[in-house]
């Protein structure tokens, strides 16, 4: 149970009253486990290798088709507007 006297905020932290001992839990909540951010730049990682893996697949399974190439090139100024 909190006294009358603590503030309602240091509460939280439990019976340390010192400004001191909860500086350091805060800093000891906020430091991530160094797993989690290990597994974070693995997933990060695998991901973008996939993004990747699948836009080359899908540029190597769209058809080309056939390309025409005109042999004679015409001027702009024998090209009519129409009518």
């Amino acid at each position: 149970m909190a006294r009358a006297g603590d503030a309602p905020g240091l509460v939280l932290f439990g019976s340390a009253s010192d400004a001191q001992a909860v500086r350091e839990s805060l800093i000891a909540a906020f430091v991530p486990d160094p797993r989690v951010l290990a597994f974070l730049m693995a997933l990060i990682l695998l991901l973008r290798q996939f993004r990747n893996w699948r836009t080359s697949r899908v540029s190597q399974a769209v058809p080309t088709g056939n390309v025409l190439a005109f042999s004679v090139q015409q001027d702009p100024q024998e090209l009519r507007p129409a009518a």
